[in-house]
């Protein structure tokens, strides 16, 4: 196998990537905001690969951790314009100059989608083949891809309970069962909740789905709410590490806001829980293998599985599966083009 296999998890919370050789997937901050021309992006970041300065073809980012150091606008944005604007080609190349930072040839990119949009498949597998001439941090960065497959998001989590890998570039299988016998994946992400239905190792769109009931929903009554009863207005990057944590710092002191959290959490994992239900309908008892993936699982399992009423489990470090996943996919399916 020839080429260099990247696979990336560009979600609405945080940016997760992984090569071949690697021992842990990268993890960064999913905010951005407008760079100006006349910035110097160097001044108190110390190259920090946490976030970068990209520019290409008239666009013009900062990303990450950058982002939130050099502007007071950085924001993570979790509409569906994202997905078909350059921002999202921004979040690309910095996950890629984390890995590549003095560009590549020969890359196979690996990532997943939502159920909804996979109609963009096609376009992004087109559209992201071929060279990619980019500043980062000012430094002239040429990436070489030779090919893009994009499968749908909870294929990762699924591919990564599926396979193991018996050397470096070697895969077989963890799980041969999930091979023959049905299986769902139930992906809690920052902005949507994907269920996936397995059959026989193929994916049956038809009974998989995507809705924007991810942590998203609650992070904003979560906000709304600590400001009712403390009159303090989070952005929605730092209620997302306040409902992880249970606890605010307001007016300087720590508070607990676990109490605020928990109900909404709830209601959450409730509405995650109907939806699984209203996909798979009568279908649901046929399911030998439930598996939870995604962040919001830390949050939201115990709840979800209670609403369910059925048995199911927590992936190993499920906010990592999916990015785990398109790796091992992204080797087996460069293997197989020589």
């Amino acid at each position: 196998m020839t080429a260099q296999v990247f696979s990336g998890d560009l979600g609405y919370g945080m940016l997760k990537s992984l090569i071949l050789g690697d021992e842990t997937y990268h993890v960064m901050p999913s905010l951005i905001a407008r760079a100006r021309p006349s910035d110097g992006w160097e001044s108190g970041f110390g190259g920090n690969v946490n976030g970068f300065r990209v520019t290409w073809e008239g666009h013009d980012f900062y990303t990450g951790e950058l982002a939130r150091l050099k502007s007071k606008t950085a924001r993570g944005n979790q509409s569906r314009s994202r997905a078909n604007g350059p921002e999202v080609l921004a979040y690309l190349y910095s996950t890629l100059a984390v890995h590549y930072p003095n560009g590549v040839n020969g890359l196979f990119i690996a990532t997943g989608l939502p159920v909804e949009w996979m109609v963009d498949q096609d376009r992004y597998e087109g559209e992201w083949t071929g060279d990619h001439n980019v500043l980062i941090n000012g430094r002239e960065v040429c990436w070489r891809v030779i090919g893009v497959r994009t499968g749908p998001q909870g294929f990762g989590a699924f591919a990564d309970q599926l396979l193991e890998w018996k050397s470096q570039n070697k895969l077989g299988y963890a799980n041969k069962a999930l091979m023959k016998e049905p299986a769902f994946i139930a992906d809690m992400g920052t902005l949507t909740f994907n269920g996936f239905r397995f059959e026989q190792g193929v994916w049956q769109r038809d009974l998989s789905g995507s809705d924007e009931l991810g942590m998203r929903w609650a992070i904003e009554r979560v906000a709304d709410a600590i400001n009712t009863a403390y009159g303090v207005r989070f952005p929605d990057h730092v209620v997302d590490n306040i409902i992880r944590a249970g606890r605010a710092t307001i007016n300087g002191v720590e508070t607990d806001v676990s109490h605020i959290a928990a109900p909404i959490l709830k209601e959450l994992a409730w509405e995650q829980a109907e939806f699984t239900k209203h996909l798979l309908g009568e279908g649901i008892g046929s399911i030998r293998h439930f598996y939870v993936a995604g962040g919001g699982s830390y949050k939201l399992f115990d709840d979800y599985v209670e609403f369910l009423g059925r048995p199911a489990v927590r992936v190993f470090d499920p906010q990592g599966a999916n990015v785990r996943g398109y790796l091992k996919w992204g080797v087996n399916l460069a293997r197989q083009r020589g």
